[in-house]
């Protein structure tokens, strides 16, 4: 793999990673326009690994006393605190995308990975989530208290286990190149009733768990003969730009939706889906 390809596509990935707008959708239609060969696993390990050490690092104070507060919990046998029901629900919410990314991988990584198929997808999703946006404002009109110094909707104080399952649920959706991580779990906050601030931060969170599989999982495929043909360099130059990407990109859009909403993101999404499936209606690539 060419050096300059891994750092456009390390860079790709580290902005849509934690964007409401597909990371793996991005990481098909990018190559697939600019007529690239396929990037490989050894890049896609470098670049979930990166993504994965800009959430731990930027989330690092929220992950020691979430993690100290589990194990406080397995030697109690209780759970009293907020940062133990916060470990737990995220463990709980991360079941769904375990058990998709093990049901479907070949089905996503085949049946649904065609430009078209992720054209349409992202119109949907985008579509889908103007409409979530919409649902904070109405829900603090029908309650009042709902209405905190990051907008209206709900606060993190009552993120419930059936909230977390729920986000859970939509994050296994993801697992459809097209329809982005961050962009199913934040929606499915959003019509939760939750605020963006609040939506935004649990989808970050839930984030590490989920890329940590990810990556360990092309790890060991990493161990089959030839995986490592294109070399270590696009690994570590994908691991590196992907990382410092998406580091800024979570520091960015947890102070957007403090007091924007998501609708840029929403028209974006339409306007690449619908340009990406004028394309490939075209026959361009076939």
């Amino acid at each position: 793999m060419d050096l300059t390809h891994a750092i456009v596509l390390g860079f790709v990935q580290g902005v849509t990673e934690m964007l409401p707008i597909s990371s793996s959708g991005h990481l098909v239609i990018v190559p697939w326009l600019l007529g690239w060969p396929d990037s490989g696993l050894t890049f896609d390990v470098g670049v979930h690994v990166g993504t994965l050490l800009a959430v731990v690092i930027f989330f690092r104070r929220e992950w020691r006393d979430m993690l100290l507060a589990g194990l406080t919990t397995v030697r109690n046998r209780t759970i009293k605190t907020a940062d133990e029901k916060m470990v737990w629900i995220i463990f709980l919410a991360t079941i769904p995308g375990v058990l998709a990314g093990f049901l479907l991988e070949d089905a996503a990584e085949t049946v649904f990975r065609t430009p078209s198929q992720i054209g349409m997808l992202l119109i949907v999703a985008g579509v889908i989530l103007f409409i979530a946006d919409r649902v904070p404002s109405w829900y603090s009109k029908h309650h009042k208290e709902a209405s905190g110094p990051f907008g209206p909707g709900r606060g993190v104080e009552t993120l419930s286990w059936k909230d977390g399952l729920i986000v859970g649920l939509a994050q296994a959706v993801a697992i459809l190149p097209g329809v982005s991580r961050s962009g199913s779990t934040m929606t499915a906050g959003l019509f939760l009733g939750f605020n963006r601030e609040v939506a935004t931060r649990f989808s970050f969170l839930l984030a590490t768990p989920i890329v940590l599989g990810a990556a360990v999982f092309q790890v060991f495929k990493l161990s089959s003969p030839g995986s490592l043909s294109a070399g270590i360099a696009p690994l570590l130059i994908g691991l590196v730009v992907s990382g410092i990407t998406c580091f800024l990109v979570i520091r960015f859009l947890l102070k957007y939706v403090q007091t924007k909403t998501f609708t840029i993101f929403v028209i974006y999404s339409i306007v690449v889906g619908a340009a990406v499936m004028i394309v490939a209606g075209s026959g361009f690539g076939s």
